[in-house]
Formats: structure tokens, C-alpha cells, sequence
């Protein structure tokens, strides 16, 4: 029997396209906080970020006729039309991200302050991506944005139940994410707390090669160098990284044996 779902079902068929796994929410959450122009960024994850994730930046901000739509479907800061995409230099759509983490969730909570506002203004939407009645209200708080997610997969019991199986995975790959974007966003400063195991911190440093000195040591450091290379495609594109030098000491540099072959 054919059957012609329904708008909260085809939300979350497409939202699980993007929204799969705990990492990818604060992945999401955390480009946002980028592309606000944050420098002091904090994420807070409580019970493997399945109960509570929060994710504050002081970038920013918004207004609290953008907040009250932020989290609603097709909603963008970043484009106005399809024409506009291949302009966009930022990591990716704030109100997108946010609708496709509501539909997987209870409930996402965002409280907001530009420069200039007397106070913050907070709101809460539901897992319809819709502002829950009366949740919209005048509070306190700083200059920027902070976005709390509750009861992740909370609707979805298949995948809260193989998060829960993976929690070491879970762990693993949200060190690796404040590592990755740590090393693009050497300038931004990260903190990481997740109890009751892990509290990351990567500090302001000038460039990439400092943050990598900071995450893995001085000396692995010193046997880098950094390559620059640029690709005339249907569109100009380059990009900087850093390898190991045709010297470097593979002590430092491999984690095993089989990375040093």
C-alpha cells in the first residue's frame, strides 16, 4: 500500500540526511558560531551530547526578528536566491542547520544579543521547527549567540539507540573535530567540555602552525612544512597545508610503524 507521508515525516527523512550523529550537530553549531564572527567559542556536552549539547560564541548575534525565524525551515542569512550560492564563502546556512537540529530533538533553545541591544532575547522550537507559544521572551546575556539542543534523537529511538551503543566513537570524533577546526581557525579559541571524561581547550594562537604545536607538541611541529598550491578548474581555487618535510624525524612524525613505511 502506497501511502502519502506526511510533512513531520519528510522533515525528518530529510533531516537525517545531515544530522546523523551527535559530531554532526556540533559540527553544524559550530560553523555557525564561525561564521558569526566568533573568537570564544564554548560547547558544553552533557550525557554524550544525547541529554544536553549548548554551544556558545560571541559573535555577532542576532536580531530578535531573525531569531524568532532562525530555526524555521528554508530559512537563510546567507543567500536570497539560488543565483547568490556560488558567492557564499562562509561554512553553510544557520537557519538550515538549526531547523534539520530541531526535527531531530525535543526542542532547540537560542538566546541572542547584537551590539547595542539592551538585553538578549531568547526563543524555543519545537521538533516542527516551529517557535513553541510564548517561548519568545526579553532575558539576559552576552553579545552573541547561544544555542542549547535537547534530548537529541529523543523521536528518532533507532538512532538515540546505536548513539548510545557508540559512545567511544562519540568521544573520538568530537576531539577530532575541535582539533580539525582548530588547526583551519588557529585565531579562535575552543573550548570543549565533556564530562566527565574530557575537558579540551584550543587557545588563540597567531597561525596554523602554532595551533598545531598546541595540539600536538613543538616538535612535531618542527618537522613540517607548510606547501601552497593552486588548481585553474572551471573556477580558481588554492589551498595551505602543512606535511611532514622529506627530513623529518618519523619518530615524531608517525604514530606507528606501519605509518612510517
Amino acid at each position: 500500500k502506497m501511502n502519502v507521508l506526511d510533512e513531520t515525516t519528510i522533515r525528518r527523512l530529510s533531516s537525517e540526511q545531515v544530522i546523523t550523529s551527535v559530531p554532526t550537530v556540533i559540527k553544524e553549531l559550530l560553523e555557525n558560531a564561525i561564521d558569526a564572527g566568533g573568537t570564544n567559542i564554548m560547547i558544553d556536552v552533557k550525557d554524550y551530547g544525547l541529554s544536553t549539547i549548548s554551544v556558545r560564541d560571541d559573535g555577532i548575534g542576532m536580531s530578535p526578528n531573525d531569531l524568532k525565524k532562525c530555526a524555521l525551515r528554508h530559512t537563510t542569512s546567507k543567500i536570497t536566491c539560488f543565483d547568490d550560492i556560488p558567492a557564499v564563502e562562509e561554512y553553510g546556512f544557520r537557519g538550515e542547520a538549526l531547523a534539520s537540529i530541531a526535527s531531530m530533538s525535543e526542542r532547540v533553545r537560542v538566546t541572542s544579543r547584537m551590539e547595542g541591544m539592551k538585553n538578549a532575547f531568547r526563543v524555543e522550537f519545537s521538533n516542527k521547527c516551529l517557535p513553541l507559544d510564548g517561548s519568545f521572551s526579553a532575558t539576559s546575556g552576552r553579545v552573541g549567540t547561544y544555542v542549547e539542543v535537547l534530548q537529541l534523537f529523543g523521536n528518532v529511538p533507532v538512532r538515540l539507540s546505536y548513539q548510545r551503543k557508540n559512545k567511544n566513537r562519540i568521544t573520538k570524533e568530537l576531539i577530532k573535530l575541535v582539533h580539525e577546526y582548530g588547526y583551519i581557525h588557529p585565531q579562535v579559541r575552543i573550548l570543549l567540555n565533556f564530562p566527565p571524561k574530557e575537558r579540551l581547550v584550543k587557545r588563540q594562537v597567531p597561525t596554523t602552525i602554532d595551533a598545531i604545536a598546541s595540539f600536538r607538541g613543538p616538535d612535531f611541529a618542527n618537522n613540517l612544512i607548510e606547501i601552497e598550491q593552486t588548481f585553474d578548474l572551471p573556477f580558481k581555487w588554492s589551498f595551505i597545508g602543512h606535511v611532514p618535510d622529506k627530513d623529518a624525524n618519523p619518530n615524531i612524525i608517525a604514530k606507528s610503524k606501519s605509518d612510517q613505511v
